[in-house]
């Protein structure tokens, strides 16, 4: 996903484990966040409720990238279950920047 954004001329802040990446995002204060579920596990989980109580974050869109099956949150600004489409990544996270005006 790194590569696909990236490549995409985004500017991707990337982390594989949840609190860093928290930490990451409060420093950088990210225009969207998207959160796979599957690489970070319970580090993903523990990110979304830590975000709930970050300031910095709180507006921050997440877009959660999860498997095919099991308990998504409902505060997520868009999910991809996987397997996705490369084009279903870069078309939610490039309308969310476009609705943040960035």
């Amino acid at each position: 996903m790194r590569a696909l954004l990236v490549g995409a001329g985004h500017r991707v802040i990337a982390s594989d484990d949840g609190r860093k990446a928290l930490e990451l995002a409060a420093v950088a204060r990210p225009v969207v966040v998207v959160l796979d579920l599957v690489t970070l596990g319970k580090d993903g989980w523990e990110f979304l409720e830590r975000r709930a109580r970050e300031p910095a974050l709180l507006g921050v869109p997440v877009v959660i990238v999860a498997g095919t099956s099991g308990a998504l949150p409902a505060n997520a600004a868009a999910v991809l279950r996987r397997p996705f489409e490369p084009s279903a990544l870069l078309e939610r996270v490039g309308a969310l920047i476009r609705s943040r005006g960035a």
